[in-house]
This record gives structure tokens, sequence and C-alpha cells, in this order.
């Protein structure tokens, strides 16, 4: 039973980690316009990205609990089978770290846009699940901290994409791009997040 456990805990970590670097890397212009061409769940992921602080909270949160559990599961399996308390916790390390940190993540990172999609229906569901949790940080004003945080450290990259996105608020209609329209000005939005974090990472 507690192997069990310990891959539930194991899933939902690489759920959380996945979705942490997709909603930090999606790019929202194009989120907008797979709106606008009513992709499955773009709604879902135009409202995660509009509350960007409240849900790297629910993952945070999210992510703390999934490791607690597949922690705690895999320290009881694993004590029956191996002696040396080291050795558990190194395992259980390695485990962690590899699936439920590294791997997903550097998966997400090169799909965050459809990665984006796809985990929003279980961010939406972690969000009123985790709801008590959210509402004690609102009434602490945390989440209005990080909200400053999050706008300032996007302040400057907003800006310069400003013009692009109000060309795509006024499509009505998107089949009136050309599909290899569409192609250049996703690879325009790709190459300039590409250009802003090459910038931001220290030398």
């Amino acid at each position: 039973m507690e192997i069990y456990f310990s891959i539930i805990g194991l899933i939902f970590s690489i759920l959380y980690s996945g979705s942490e670097i997709a909603l930090i890397s999606a790019n929202p212009m194009q989120i907008k316009v797979w709106q606008k061409q009513k992709m499955y769940f773009s709604s879902f992921a135009t409202k995660i990205l509009n509350e960007k602080p409240t849900y790297i909270t629910v993952i945070l949160i999210g992510t703390n609990l999934a490791n607690v559990l597949a922690t705690s599961f895999f320290t009881i399996y694993l004590s029956k089978i191996v002696p040396n308390t080291m050795l558990i916790v190194c395992i259980i390390a390695g485990i962690i770290l590899l699936f439920g940190e590294v791997i997903p993540k550097t998966i997400s990172r090169e799909f965050s846009n459809t990665g984006i999609l796809l985990f929003s229906p279980f961010l939406v569901c972690s969000y009123y699940l985790f709801y008590p949790f959210i509402f004690i940080l609102n009434r602490t004003k945390w989440l209005d901290l990080a909200t400053e945080s999050t706008k300032t450290g996007n302040e400057e990259t907003q800006e310069d994409r400003t013009d692009l996105q109000h060309m795509y608020e006024q499509v009505d209609e998107p089949e009136v791009f050309e599909k290899d329209q569409q192609e250049m000005i996703s690879q325009v939005f790709d190459y300039s997040e590409k250009t802003v974090e090459e910038a931001m990472t220290p030398r």
C-alpha cells in the first residue's frame, strides 16, 4: 500500500512542477490568440495567467503536499527492504529531484504554451481544493506583495509587447489570419521571449 501512495505523491509532484514552469514561461499573447480560436482550455489558461501570483501559490502548496506524501510513504516502504538510513535518504532525494523536478520542468519549459493549456484544468481544481489556504494568504496580504513583485519584474517586457498585443486584441475573427502569418508572428513572440530571458540571465 505504501508504494501506491508514494507513486501518487510523485505523480502530483510531477504535475505541479511542470505546471510551475509552464505558468512562468507561457506567452500570454499566444494564449489569447488561441482563446480567440476557441482552443480547448484556453479560457482556463487565460484566467490562470491573469492571476499568476495566486496560482503560483497554489502550485507551491500542492508541490509541498505532494512531496511530503511521496517522501513519507517512500521512507516507510524502503525502510522494510533497505537497512541503511542514509541510503534511503539518497534514493528518495534522487527520485524526487530527477522525476519530480528536473524531467517535468525540462519538458514543460520546451512546451510551455501547450503545457499551460493542458495543466489549466488541474490548476483550477487545485485552486478550489486549496481555497482555505488561499483565503488566509489573501487576508494576510501575502498575495498582494507577490502581485506587486510580479508586476515589477514583468513591467519592461510587457511594455515591449504592448503594440503586438493590441494588434491581436483587435482581431475578432481569427480566421482572417493566414496560417503562415500566425506561425510567423508566433515565432516573433518566441524570439522576443528568449531574448528577454537571455538578457536577464546573469553572465
